[in-house]
């Protein structure tokens, strides 16, 4: 079943949002995770926990976070998904376009293994 982790750079407001239109799923906020613990916390360690809770992470973050990716696909190391999204295509603050586009994603995608799996969350 697919869970998701929203990075640092995505309102926990988003999260709040989902869990009320689908309360079954399993979204978190990087800045409520935890207590928010992991806020600041660099890309190889928020990709490191994201795969320990089994977490598959969405994120803005196309500058390095791909590079992360490959670096841990050469080195052999899993991660639990990584959904990236565009800010051409959904901006950061059209909360409530990015609240559906996650729940279209999540009902397409949720029964999908998403280890080591990486998609663009695409428009509503």
């Amino acid at each position: 079943m697919l869970s998701i982790l929203l990075d640092e750079n995505i309102s926990h407001t988003v999260a709040e949002q989902v869990r009320q239109k689908q309360p079954q799923m399993f979204i978190e906020s990087l800045h409520k995770f935890q207590g928010g613990v992991y806020r600041g916390a660099d890309d190889t360690q928020l990709l490191a926990i994201a795969t320990e809770a089994q977490l598959t992470l969405i994120t803005y973050d196309l500058q390095t976070i791909p590079d992360l990716l490959t670096e841990w696909s050469q080195e052999g190391i899993a991660h639990a998904g990584v959904v990236f999204v565009d800010r051409r295509t959904i901006g950061f603050h059209d909360l409530g376009r990015l609240v559906r586009a996650i729940l279209r994603f999540w009902e397409q995608n949720a029964e999908f293994d998403w280890t080591n799996r990486t998609a663009f969350l695409p428009a509503p």
